[in-house]
């Protein structure tokens, strides 16, 4: 969505103030209005009747960024056409789409067509609220996913973990590594919610689905129905904590060895799923499409990064990331996590949003579980050395060992060391 100011200009924003002062005006720079997101109703009717000239019956079901509420003024909307019963997409339909909304010319901007991609597509621009749209046929998968991504950020009702997710994705967009041919914003959604996981805020996917019955919400043979009625642990950790966490998780992180699940709700050791045999068998659904050829390809466990879809277990949601890029992304991480040791509160976000982050960042050297606890015991602000027994608990967090699953004591024990010091 354009705005007639670029709002990707970070060094308009407010930096007066606290953390908590500084988090309203970014917020309110970036998110979209309560009267811009009322108006992309009228998008979704516009849509929908001049469609019915396509196929009478059909509906609109909007996803992404402004179904989740992580919407910035810059974000695109992304739309599922459904066909009425017994109408099976095809080509045509996306051709003819784009034919009908041409000939709407005062509502509908430059529509063109999109065939040859995985999933063909009809982009425009809606010309009464200046939003650019993507409408498909066939991947009705964005819309269960959006529910989802809705569902978990909501959980939190103090309203800490959509916030967390709106920063974190503003300071991809103002640092541009997110976008198209980048990072996929959905993919970075995935991993604020993994990290909020192993947090313990949120529930895996896992277990919101234990009690669905199999087979009552499946699309393209994956299993999208999940339990709605669940409540989760409420930690009271600040806003300005959790961010500064996240950034120190995915620091510290070792992503050529690992998959973010957060079907799992923990990382997985990525040789699990190079061998078949040794794939945990929470991922029977997996298995079954693997072996019975219902998927395409296996997970791709060989790039930069790896972020599981929760649902589509063998998509890798940062696939079209490159090593070039990826390096770029954990360059990012590793400069924010730095920045929030080193600054006070009040600085920090100025810091994240505005400097210049092209600085070589140290990477952060594998360390053996005694040189990292004693890490843990030293800190800026010169904070009480941990006891005994918080070292050996450390120290049993390395040690613990799962099928298939990689426990990292930096994502766990890291955050341990904020709480504890940069109170």
């Amino acid at each position: 969505m354009n705005t007639t100011s670029d709002i990707m200009d970070s060094s308009r924003l407010c930096y007066e103030g606290d953390f908590n002062t500084q988090v309203k005006n970014v917020l309110s720079h970036v998110r979209m209005t309560a009267t811009e997101v009322r108006n992309l109703r009228n998008l979704f009717v516009d849509l929908e009747l001049a469609l019915q000239d396509l196929a009478p019956g059909l509906q609109v079901h909007p996803f992404g960024s402004i179904v989740t509420g992580l919407g910035i003024r810059t974000s695109d909307v992304d739309c599922f056409i459904e066909l009425p019963h017994g109408m099976k997409p095809n080509d045509r339909h996306v051709m003819r789409a784009r034919n009908i909304l041409r000939r709407h010319y005062l509502k509908f901007g430059n529509p063109f067509a999109i065939i040859n991609a995985t999933v063909p597509i009809v982009k425009f621009l809606h010309v009464p609220t200046n939003c650019f749209c993507d409408i498909n046929f066939t991947s009705p998968a964005g819309v269960y996913n959006s529910e989802l991504i809705s569902y978990l950020l909501q959980m939190d009702t103090s309203d800490r973990s959509l916030q967390l997710a709106v920063l974190v994705k503003y300071w991809s967009k103002v640092n541009k590594f997110t976008g198209t041919n980048l990072l996929a914003s959905y993919a970075l959604t995935l991993m604020v919610i993994f990290y909020l996981q192993l947090m313990n805020m949120l529930p895996s996917i896992y277990d919101l689905q234990k009690v669905v019955p199999p087979g009552s919400c499946m699309v393209n043979n994956w299993n999208t129905g999940f339990d709605r009625s669940v409540s989760y642990n409420r930690i009271n950790d600040s806003l300005y904590d959790l961010l500064g966490g996240f950034f120190k998780c995915y620091a510290s992180m070792n992503f050529d060895e690992t998959i973010i699940s957060p079907y799992m709700g923990r990382l997985l050791s990525r040789k699990t799923f190079k061998n078949f045999n040794e794939i945990p068998p929470e991922f029977a659904l997996y298995k079954y499409n693997i072996s019975h050829n219902l998927c395409k390809k296996p997970l791709n466990v060989d790039g930069p990064l790896c972020v599981q879809d929760p649902f589509e277990h063998a998509r890798n949601c940062a696939g079209a990331v490159h090593p070039r890029l990826g390096e770029k992304i954990k360059s990012h991480f590793r400069f924010a996590a730095m920045k929030f040791d080193e600054l006070p509160p009040q600085r920090f976000l100025q810091a994240i949003f505005t400097e210049d982050q092209t600085q070589i960042v140290p990477r952060l050297k594998k360390r053996s579980k005694h040189v990292f606890v004693n890490k843990v015991t030293k800190h800026k602000n010169n904070a009480p050395q941990k006891t005994a027994p918080q070292k050996n608990a450390l120290r049993r967090i390395v040690s613990q060992k799962n099928h298939g699953v990689t426990n990292n004591l930096n994502l766990i024990g890291c955050y341990e060391m904020i709480r504890n010091s940069k109170k």
